[in-house]
């Protein structure tokens, strides 16, 4: 029987949710602490981005190249020949996930679902507070109502910068049929720089560690959800 197109991504989702609930409980002394004791060049340097206004930062290269993807395939979309490694497939795949995954969804979520920023909530504590000991059975902000007040300190949920990270995902997926060991070390290697701008991010004082988890779960499952319906298709005899 084969499987639903939406059924590997409904299960990524669930299993981002348990975790996500499950770093939820735990991650109150490890955000403090990062946030105390940053490595300040490598918090600022993931956090760098030209398309904020600063210096080339780790965050503008799952961005730059949704974009030259998009480029290259507004070029050769009415081309029959799929010249290159990348099939005219491939490439709709990469920035249609991007777009959708980096800017729709996920700051789409940011500006709807309004979550106290760590520097914000842990700014407002008692400095006494600030240790193992207060924060073990501390209680985060959780979600506010859709209608309420926003700005930059009620945005923390979901990550943008750790989302620009996992769209890299998008080449694992088009190198797995191609060479499955390189798509795979390709896809651990980006998981693992997602987990550094997850922390990165904490160390800035900007995301919680779930906030970057939920960024990653639900980037990976849209474009899961993408390669079926775009490039699987194409690859089935």
């Amino acid at each position: 029987m084969r499987k639903h197109p939406i059924t590997a991504p409904l299960l990524l989702l669930a299993i981002g949710s348990s975790v996500f609930v499950y770093i939820g409980q735990i991650e109150a002394p490890i955000v403090a602490d990062l946030w105390k004791s940053p490595w300040p060049a490598f918090r600022d340097f993931m956090a760098n981005s030209v398309y904020e206004g600063n210096s080339v930062g780790a965050s503008d290269l799952g961005v730059t190249a949704a974009i030259i993807c998009f480029f290259l395939w507004l070029k050769r979309r009415k081309s029959p020949i799929n010249n290159g490694h990348l099939s005219n497939n491939d490439l709709k795949f990469i920035w249609l996930s991007s777009f959708l995954t980096a800017i729709v969804t996920v700051h789409s979520l940011k500006w709807i679902i309004g979550r106290l920023r760590p520097h914000a909530f842990f700014g407002a504590m008692d400095q006494q507070l600030l240790n193992v000991e207060g924060l073990q059975n501390l209680s985060l902000p959780g979600f506010l109502p859709l209608i309420g007040p926003r700005g930059i300190g009620l945005n923390s949920f979901p990550s943008g910068h750790t989302a620009s990270c996992a769209i890299l995902l998008t080449f694992s997926y088009v190198l797995w049929p191609k060479n499955r060991a390189a798509g795979l070390a390709f896809g651990l290697v980006v998981l693992v720089f997602a987990a550094a701008m997850a922390t990165a991010r904490s160390m800035a004082g900007m995301h919680w560690l779930s906030d970057s988890v939920a960024s990653i779960f639900l980037t990976w499952a849209l474009i899961h959800y993408n390669w079926l319906r775009i490039c699987k298709k194409e690859s089935s005899p």
